[in-house]
Protein backbone atom coordinates (compact mmCIF):
# COMPACT_ATOMS: atom_id res chain seq x y z
CA UNK A 1 0.00 0.00 0.00
CA UNK A 2 2.76 2.48 0.75
CA UNK A 3 4.24 1.85 -2.55
CA UNK A 4 0.80 2.56 -4.38
CA UNK A 5 0.37 5.59 -2.64
CA UNK A 6 3.84 6.87 -3.58
CA UNK A 7 3.73 6.18 -7.16
CA UNK A 8 1.88 8.37 -9.33
CA UNK A 9 -1.70 7.93 -10.83
CA UNK A 10 -2.01 8.14 -14.56
CA UNK A 11 -4.90 8.27 -15.98
CA UNK A 12 -5.13 6.19 -19.41
CA UNK A 13 -5.85 7.75 -22.75
CA UNK A 14 -5.57 4.60 -24.93
CA UNK A 15 -9.35 2.75 -25.47
CA UNK A 16 -8.45 -1.31 -25.42
CA UNK A 17 -4.43 -0.84 -24.94
CA UNK A 18 -4.60 -4.99 -24.28
CA UNK A 19 -6.14 -6.07 -27.67
CA UNK A 20 -8.67 -7.56 -25.87
CA UNK A 21 -11.80 -6.06 -27.53
CA UNK A 22 -12.33 -7.93 -31.25
CA UNK A 23 -14.94 -7.74 -33.43
CA UNK A 24 -15.44 -11.02 -34.73
CA UNK A 25 -11.71 -11.00 -36.66
CA UNK A 26 -11.15 -7.42 -36.43
CA UNK A 27 -9.69 -5.05 -33.57
CA UNK A 28 -12.86 -3.21 -32.30
CA UNK A 29 -11.34 0.28 -30.91
CA UNK A 30 -8.51 0.31 -33.60
CA UNK A 31 -8.75 1.16 -36.68
CA UNK A 32 -6.56 -0.74 -39.37
CA UNK A 33 -5.15 1.61 -42.36
CA UNK A 34 -3.43 -0.53 -43.81
CA UNK A 35 -2.48 -4.26 -44.25
CA UNK A 36 -3.96 -7.27 -41.99
CA UNK A 37 -4.31 -7.69 -38.34
CA UNK A 38 -4.81 -11.01 -36.76
CA UNK A 39 -5.95 -12.00 -33.83
CA UNK A 40 -3.23 -14.73 -31.44
CA UNK A 41 -2.13 -15.80 -28.41
CA UNK A 42 0.50 -13.59 -26.87
CA UNK A 43 3.02 -14.26 -23.61
CA UNK A 44 -0.11 -16.44 -22.61
CA UNK A 45 -2.27 -18.65 -24.29
CA UNK A 46 -5.59 -17.35 -23.00
CA UNK A 47 -4.08 -13.66 -23.52
CA UNK A 48 -4.93 -12.33 -27.63
CA UNK A 49 -3.17 -9.80 -28.70
CA UNK A 50 -2.77 -8.30 -32.50
CA UNK A 51 -0.31 -9.37 -35.17
CA UNK A 52 0.71 -7.25 -37.97
CA UNK A 53 0.86 -9.86 -40.12
CA UNK A 54 2.38 -7.93 -43.76
CA UNK A 55 5.12 -4.98 -44.45
CA UNK A 56 3.09 -1.94 -44.31
CA UNK A 57 0.51 -2.65 -41.65
CA UNK A 58 -0.72 0.10 -39.96
CA UNK A 59 -3.03 0.31 -36.97
CA UNK A 60 -4.14 3.94 -35.39
CA UNK A 61 -6.66 5.10 -33.03
CA UNK A 62 -7.46 9.03 -32.44
CA UNK A 63 -6.90 10.15 -28.57
CA UNK A 64 -9.29 13.23 -28.38
CA UNK A 65 -7.18 14.86 -25.86
CA UNK A 66 -5.41 18.75 -26.60
CA UNK A 67 -2.64 20.59 -25.22
CA UNK A 68 -4.83 21.71 -22.41
CA UNK A 69 -5.03 18.00 -21.44
CA UNK A 70 -2.06 16.99 -21.49
CA UNK A 71 1.38 17.51 -21.48
CA UNK A 72 3.55 14.24 -20.98
CA UNK A 73 2.97 10.89 -22.11
CA UNK A 74 4.03 7.70 -20.60
CA UNK A 75 3.70 5.12 -23.20
CA UNK A 76 4.21 1.37 -22.16
CA UNK A 77 4.68 -1.15 -24.61
CA UNK A 78 4.61 -4.89 -24.74
CA UNK A 79 5.32 -6.78 -27.78
CA UNK A 80 7.57 -9.48 -29.72
CA UNK A 81 9.12 -8.20 -32.43
CA UNK A 82 11.67 -10.19 -34.38
CA UNK A 83 14.91 -7.91 -35.46
CA UNK A 84 14.25 -8.38 -39.22
CA UNK A 85 11.08 -6.81 -38.33
CA UNK A 86 10.96 -2.81 -38.26
CA UNK A 87 7.40 -1.25 -36.05
CA UNK A 88 7.32 2.26 -35.12
CA UNK A 89 5.56 4.00 -33.18
CA UNK A 90 4.16 7.65 -34.43
CA UNK A 91 2.22 10.17 -33.17
CA UNK A 92 0.57 12.93 -35.84
CA UNK A 93 -0.92 16.17 -33.51
CA UNK A 94 -2.70 17.49 -36.55
CA UNK A 95 -0.51 20.53 -36.81
CA UNK A 96 0.62 20.11 -40.17
CA UNK A 97 4.44 19.31 -38.65
CA UNK A 98 5.71 15.68 -39.34
CA UNK A 99 4.88 13.28 -36.90
CA UNK A 100 6.83 12.40 -33.59
CA UNK A 101 8.16 8.56 -34.66
CA UNK A 102 9.77 5.79 -31.77
CA UNK A 103 11.46 2.78 -33.54
CA UNK A 104 10.24 0.30 -31.13
CA UNK A 105 13.06 -1.96 -29.66
CA UNK A 106 12.68 -5.68 -31.13
CA UNK A 107 12.75 -8.76 -28.46
CA UNK A 108 10.32 -11.04 -26.86
CA UNK A 109 7.85 -9.83 -24.59
CA UNK A 110 10.32 -7.45 -22.97
CA UNK A 111 8.16 -4.43 -21.63
CA UNK A 112 9.62 -1.10 -22.88
CA UNK A 113 8.93 2.53 -21.37
CA UNK A 114 8.98 5.83 -23.34
CA UNK A 115 7.77 9.20 -22.31
CA UNK A 116 7.30 12.58 -24.48
CA UNK A 117 6.38 15.48 -23.67
CA UNK A 118 3.95 16.97 -25.79
CA UNK A 119 3.57 20.00 -28.08
CA UNK A 120 1.95 23.08 -27.04
CA UNK A 121 -0.76 23.61 -29.35
CA UNK A 122 -1.89 20.49 -30.34
CA UNK A 123 -6.06 19.57 -30.43
CA UNK A 124 -6.11 15.80 -30.12
CA UNK A 125 -3.54 13.29 -31.36
CA UNK A 126 -3.25 10.46 -33.43
CA UNK A 127 -1.00 7.20 -32.16
CA UNK A 128 -0.09 4.87 -35.13
CA UNK A 129 1.90 1.59 -34.81
CA UNK A 130 3.41 0.46 -38.17
CA UNK A 131 5.32 -2.39 -39.28
CA UNK A 132 7.64 -2.32 -42.22
CA UNK A 133 9.97 -5.17 -41.89
CA UNK A 134 9.27 -8.84 -42.49
CA UNK A 135 9.72 -10.09 -39.43
CA UNK A 136 7.15 -11.17 -36.61
CA UNK A 137 5.63 -7.89 -34.69
CA UNK A 138 3.02 -8.95 -32.39
CA UNK A 139 1.36 -6.37 -29.91
CA UNK A 140 0.30 -7.48 -26.55
CA UNK A 141 0.05 -4.15 -24.63
CA UNK A 142 0.14 -0.37 -25.92
CA UNK A 143 -0.64 1.78 -23.33
CA UNK A 144 -0.83 5.57 -23.36
CA UNK A 145 -1.78 7.68 -19.83
CA UNK A 146 -0.96 11.48 -18.63
CA UNK A 147 2.08 11.59 -16.71
CA UNK A 148 2.86 15.06 -14.77
CA UNK A 149 6.00 14.56 -13.41
CA UNK A 150 8.14 12.40 -15.54
CA UNK A 151 8.74 14.83 -17.99
CA UNK A 152 9.91 17.59 -16.22
CA UNK A 153 12.77 19.64 -17.40
CA UNK A 154 12.14 18.39 -20.95
CA UNK A 155 11.46 20.33 -23.86
CA UNK A 156 8.36 20.00 -25.94
CA UNK A 157 8.04 18.31 -29.04
CA UNK A 158 8.07 20.35 -32.07
CA UNK A 159 9.33 22.95 -29.72
CA UNK A 160 10.51 24.90 -33.08
CA UNK A 161 9.41 24.49 -36.74
CA UNK A 162 6.00 24.90 -35.89
CA UNK A 163 3.73 25.55 -38.79
CA UNK A 164 1.31 28.67 -39.44
CA UNK A 165 -1.99 28.99 -37.56
CA UNK A 166 0.58 27.18 -34.53
CA UNK A 167 0.41 28.69 -31.08
CA UNK A 168 3.46 30.06 -30.16
CA UNK A 169 5.70 31.85 -27.12
CA UNK A 170 8.76 32.70 -28.90
CA UNK A 171 9.84 33.61 -32.59
CA UNK A 172 12.51 30.57 -32.56
CA UNK A 173 10.02 28.30 -32.27
CA UNK A 174 8.00 29.20 -35.57
CA UNK A 175 9.07 28.32 -38.96
CA UNK A 176 8.14 31.16 -40.50
CA UNK A 177 10.36 33.09 -37.82
CA UNK A 178 7.57 35.38 -36.72
CA UNK A 179 5.86 34.90 -33.88
CA UNK A 180 2.98 37.59 -32.56
CA UNK A 181 -0.23 38.43 -30.37
CA UNK A 182 -2.93 36.52 -31.46
CA UNK A 183 -5.50 39.32 -33.64
CA UNK A 184 -9.10 40.01 -31.81
CA UNK A 185 -10.13 39.65 -35.25
CA UNK A 186 -9.04 35.52 -35.38
CA UNK A 187 -10.58 34.86 -31.88
CA UNK A 188 -13.81 32.78 -32.17
CA UNK A 189 -14.54 33.95 -28.46
CA UNK A 190 -13.05 37.03 -27.30
CA UNK A 191 -10.29 36.20 -24.22
CA UNK A 192 -8.09 39.41 -23.22
CA UNK A 193 -6.70 37.28 -20.72
CA UNK A 194 -5.38 34.93 -23.00
CA UNK A 195 -1.62 36.07 -24.13
CA UNK A 196 -0.74 33.07 -26.19
CA UNK A 197 1.03 33.96 -29.66
CA UNK A 198 0.36 32.64 -32.86
CA UNK A 199 2.63 31.68 -36.06
CA UNK A 200 1.99 34.28 -38.68
CA UNK A 201 3.00 35.20 -42.34
CA UNK A 202 2.28 38.68 -41.61
CA UNK A 203 1.65 41.56 -39.61
CA UNK A 204 0.31 44.14 -42.22
CA UNK A 205 0.42 44.56 -45.83
CA UNK A 206 3.92 45.40 -45.78
CA UNK A 207 5.24 42.37 -44.93
CA UNK A 208 2.91 40.60 -48.08
CA UNK A 209 4.21 40.51 -51.92
CA UNK A 210 3.13 43.22 -54.15
CA UNK A 211 -0.70 43.03 -54.37
CA UNK A 212 -1.52 40.89 -51.25
CA UNK A 213 -3.12 41.83 -48.41
CA UNK A 214 -2.44 40.54 -44.55
CA UNK A 215 -5.77 38.63 -44.35
CA UNK A 216 -7.17 35.95 -42.42
CA UNK A 217 -5.73 32.07 -43.44
CA UNK A 218 -6.85 28.58 -42.34
CA UNK A 219 -5.07 25.68 -41.77
CA UNK A 220 -7.10 22.00 -41.27
CA UNK A 221 -5.30 21.56 -38.28
CA UNK A 222 -6.41 24.56 -36.28
CA UNK A 223 -9.95 25.60 -35.17
CA UNK A 224 -8.80 29.34 -35.42
CA UNK A 225 -7.36 31.59 -38.07
CA UNK A 226 -4.15 33.22 -38.47
CA UNK A 227 -2.54 36.39 -40.17
CA UNK A 228 -1.59 35.13 -43.52
CA UNK A 229 -0.92 36.65 -47.12
CA UNK A 230 -3.65 36.62 -49.42
CA UNK A 231 -5.14 37.74 -52.47
CA UNK A 232 -7.71 40.94 -52.55
CA UNK A 233 -10.56 41.69 -52.35
CA UNK A 234 -11.92 37.71 -52.86
CA UNK A 235 -14.56 37.71 -49.39
CA UNK A 236 -17.76 38.50 -49.87
CA UNK A 237 -20.60 39.79 -46.86
CA UNK A 238 -20.81 37.40 -44.15
CA UNK A 239 -16.95 35.83 -44.59
CA UNK A 240 -14.57 35.85 -41.56
CA UNK A 241 -12.46 38.27 -42.18
CA UNK A 242 -8.93 39.94 -40.61
CA UNK A 243 -9.36 43.46 -42.48
CA UNK A 244 -10.84 45.72 -44.58
CA UNK A 245 -8.59 44.78 -48.12
CA UNK A 246 -9.81 41.25 -48.15
CA UNK A 247 -13.88 41.78 -48.60
CA UNK A 248 -15.08 43.22 -51.14
CA UNK A 249 -17.64 45.99 -49.87
CA UNK A 250 -13.98 46.78 -48.46
CA UNK A 251 -15.84 46.88 -44.49
CA UNK A 252 -14.17 44.01 -41.77
CA UNK A 253 -16.43 44.26 -38.78
CA UNK A 254 -15.72 42.46 -35.62
CA UNK A 255 -14.01 39.77 -38.04
CA UNK A 256 -16.67 39.50 -40.80
CA UNK A 257 -17.03 40.92 -44.07
CA UNK A 258 -19.71 44.05 -43.48
CA UNK A 259 -21.95 46.70 -45.32
CA UNK A 260 -20.65 48.76 -42.51
CA UNK A 261 -19.35 49.27 -38.68
CA UNK A 262 -19.26 51.75 -35.70
CA UNK A 263 -16.07 52.90 -36.94
CA UNK A 264 -18.14 53.26 -40.87
CA UNK A 265 -19.27 53.47 -43.29
CA UNK A 266 -22.33 55.34 -41.89
CA UNK A 267 -26.23 53.89 -42.89
CA UNK A 268 -28.57 55.86 -44.41
CA UNK A 269 -31.17 58.24 -42.29
CA UNK A 270 -33.39 55.84 -40.20
CA UNK A 271 -31.23 52.82 -40.35
CA UNK A 272 -28.91 51.31 -37.79
CA UNK A 273 -25.82 49.53 -38.53
CA UNK A 274 -26.67 45.91 -36.93
CA UNK A 275 -25.01 42.01 -36.39
CA UNK A 276 -26.99 39.82 -38.16
CA UNK A 277 -28.62 37.74 -36.23
CA UNK A 278 -27.93 33.98 -35.59
CA UNK A 279 -29.98 30.55 -35.89
CA UNK A 280 -31.45 29.34 -32.55
CA UNK A 281 -28.50 27.53 -31.53
CA UNK A 282 -26.26 30.76 -31.92
CA UNK A 283 -24.38 29.89 -35.02
CA UNK A 284 -22.18 31.21 -36.32
CA UNK A 285 -20.27 32.83 -33.52
CA UNK A 286 -19.81 35.81 -35.18
CA UNK A 287 -22.09 37.34 -37.75
CA UNK A 288 -21.91 40.05 -40.37
CA UNK A 289 -22.63 43.58 -39.48
CA UNK A 290 -25.40 45.50 -41.67
CA UNK A 291 -27.55 48.06 -42.01
CA UNK A 292 -31.46 47.33 -41.00
CA UNK A 293 -30.77 43.17 -41.52
CA UNK A 294 -33.75 41.57 -42.50
CA UNK A 295 -35.83 44.69 -42.45
CA UNK A 296 -36.75 44.78 -46.86
CA UNK A 297 -34.69 48.35 -46.83
CA UNK A 298 -31.69 47.00 -49.70
CA UNK A 299 -32.01 49.78 -52.56
CA UNK A 300 -31.29 47.62 -56.27
CA UNK A 301 -27.42 46.15 -56.09
CA UNK A 302 -27.08 46.67 -52.59
CA UNK A 303 -25.20 43.71 -50.81
CA UNK A 304 -27.52 41.05 -48.96
CA UNK A 305 -27.55 37.61 -47.50
CA UNK A 306 -31.34 36.83 -47.57
CA UNK A 307 -34.34 37.75 -49.51
CA UNK A 308 -35.59 39.56 -46.49
CA UNK A 309 -32.72 42.06 -47.04
CA UNK A 310 -33.56 43.63 -49.78
CA UNK A 311 -36.91 46.11 -50.82
CA UNK A 312 -37.81 44.08 -53.93
CA UNK A 313 -37.46 40.55 -51.40
CA UNK A 314 -35.46 38.99 -53.84
CA UNK A 315 -31.54 38.47 -53.63
CA UNK A 316 -29.49 36.82 -55.91
CA UNK A 317 -26.20 35.62 -56.10
CA UNK A 318 -23.70 33.28 -57.04
CA UNK A 319 -24.71 30.11 -54.76
CA UNK A 320 -25.73 29.29 -50.65
CA UNK A 321 -22.87 30.34 -48.28
CA UNK A 322 -22.16 28.39 -46.16
CA UNK A 323 -19.80 28.02 -43.37
CA UNK A 324 -18.44 25.77 -40.58
CA UNK A 325 -20.72 26.47 -37.84
CA UNK A 326 -17.97 26.70 -35.37
CA UNK A 327 -15.55 29.09 -36.63
CA UNK A 328 -17.27 30.52 -39.56
CA UNK A 329 -14.94 29.23 -42.51
CA UNK A 330 -16.09 28.12 -45.54
CA UNK A 331 -17.32 24.86 -46.10
CA UNK A 332 -19.31 22.21 -48.25
CA UNK A 333 -19.95 20.12 -46.15
CA UNK A 334 -19.72 19.07 -42.03
CA UNK A 335 -16.22 16.79 -43.33
CA UNK A 336 -15.14 20.18 -44.17
CA UNK A 337 -15.52 21.49 -40.29
CA UNK A 338 -12.72 21.11 -37.58
CA UNK A 339 -13.48 19.73 -34.07
CA UNK A 340 -15.63 16.88 -33.08
CA UNK A 341 -17.30 14.59 -35.79
CA UNK A 342 -20.81 16.06 -36.47
CA UNK A 343 -19.65 19.68 -36.24
CA UNK A 344 -22.12 21.72 -38.67
CA UNK A 345 -21.94 23.23 -42.15
CA UNK A 346 -24.55 25.68 -42.28
CA UNK A 347 -25.82 27.77 -44.53
CA UNK A 348 -26.29 31.32 -43.84
CA UNK A 349 -27.44 33.10 -47.04
CA UNK A 350 -26.43 34.09 -50.44
CA UNK A 351 -22.11 34.36 -51.33
CA UNK A 352 -22.33 37.48 -53.08
CA UNK A 353 -25.49 38.70 -53.06
CA UNK A 354 -27.18 41.60 -54.48
CA UNK A 355 -30.85 42.88 -54.16
CA UNK A 356 -32.86 42.94 -57.71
Amino acid sequence: MPLLMAGECEEPLVTDSGFDLWCGEALCAWQIDAGTVTKVPTWHARDYGADLVAPGTTISQLLPYGSGDVTCIHFELLADIESSANVVLELDFGDGAAPVSQVLSSGAWVPVDYHLVTPTYFQAVRVSIRKDGVGRAVLAKIQASKSSSACAGTPPAGATGRPLGATCEAVAQCAGGRCAARPAATELILDPGDARGVCTACAGDADCPAGDVCGLGWSPAFAEPFPACLPPPGLVLGDRCLADGECRAGVCCAGVCSTCCASGPACDPGQLCLERGRDASGAPLRAAFQCAPGASAGVASAACLSDADCASGYCAGDASLRVCAVDGRRCAASADCPGPAGSSCIAIGVAGGRCQ
